[in-house]
């Protein structure tokens, strides 16, 4: 043993009662820490989906584009756009009830396909004004996403 300043310090390690407050600070140290890292990680992944749906939505809406510029022909009617091609060829582009954005492709009046362009869709509106088409789509989770299609007729 040593006396330093006037106190006896014991060298032999540490008590019970020390181990067992720096186990117990250490452990509030690592609930706090993996607390933050788990909100991160949540978060991270919230934003990840938000992101991912409004990109998905974006491309929808693009795709939509292309199909109007490709075609001869365009009518709007109650939110679904039928899109001419030639005589034989139509494709209408609508909100299904099961909230899936869909293209139902026509030949001589028959469906030869129906496919989606986008899942989890909660509203779809068309509006044509003169040479432009204004589309207001929204997720099932409330993302927004507006915009203008100028027809090139």
């Amino acid at each position: 043993m040593q006396l330093f300043k006037g106190k006896l310090l014991n060298s032999k390690g540490l008590t019970l009662i020390e181990l067992i407050v720096s186990i117990s600070i250490a452990s509030i140290a690592a609930v706090v820490l993996v607390t933050i890292l788990l909100q991160s990680i949540r978060s991270y992944k919230n934003n990840t989906d938000d992101y991912r749906s409004y990109f998905y939505l974006s491309e929808a809406l693009m795709f939509v584009q292309h199909e109007i510029n490709n075609s001869k022909d365009i009518s709007i009617q109650t939110n679904n756009i039928e899109l001419k091609f030639s005589e034989d060829i139509t494709k209408i582009i609508k909100l299904n009830p099961e909230g899936s954005l869909e293209i139902v492709h026509k030949e001589k009046g028959s469906i030869k396909a129906v496919n989606n362009i986008i899942n989890n869709i909660g509203e779809f509106n068309v509006i044509q004004k003169d040479k432009v088409i204004y589309i207001t789509a929204a997720l099932k989770n409330g993302e927004r996403y507006k915009g203008c299609i100028g027809i090139k007729r």
